[in-house]
């Protein structure tokens, strides 16, 4: 065997290595970004979400893949906070409600005074529905407070309550 035929032979060799590499490599850049497909899917959905549509959420296929149960438990996470955002919403509304009701009571004793149509007694029943009415809010707003320390876990001021003094106020 001459040097020429060896020569040959290992340019032939190292030829058919460098281009089964580069078949693999390509290979490997399809699989990956085939692979991959369903995570770019979900990163253009959250961006989404994160855009401020509410109602996108994060495609699940039946193949049963670990992104698939990512995608399924994210949008179920998602679902949580809508409902979540609702009820807040809902309890603001119910809220604002509550408290315009007092207020429109008071705003109408006040400007029945300034307009001079309350005189003597009518002055006193008007102060005793005001002070009715701010008691309304300030327990209103009391309870508004309860509830915030109950949504962030903190302890509530617990007190000994004397039941019998509670029954003869009521």
């Amino acid at each position: 065997i001459d040097r020429a035929t060896i020569t040959g032979f290992a340019r032939s060799m190292a030829t058919i290595a460098l281009v089964a590499v580069l078949i693999l490599m390509a290979l490997a850049v399809i699989v990956l970004r085939i692979g991959l497909r369903p995570l770019a899917e979900m990163a253009q959905a959250a961006d989404a979400i994160a855009e401020g549509s509410r109602d996108e959420r994060l495609p699940v296929s039946d193949r049963g893949a670990e992104t698939d149960v990512l995608a399924a438990a994210v949008n179920r996470a998602f679902d949580a906070q809508a409902r979540a955002e609702d009820r807040a919403r809902t309890f603001a509304a119910d809220a604002s409600h509550e408290l315009r009701t007092p207020l429109a009571t008071i705003s109408g004793w006040l400007e029945l005074y300034r307009q001079g149509g309350l005189r003597g007694d009518d002055v006193e029943q008007a102060v005793a529905r005001i002070e009715d009415e701010v008691g309304r809010i300030r327990l209103l707003v009391e309870e508004l407070g309860l509830l915030a320390r109950l949504d962030t876990g903190r302890p509530l001021d617990s007190r000994p309550l004397d039941l019998a003094r509670l029954a003869e106020s009521v």
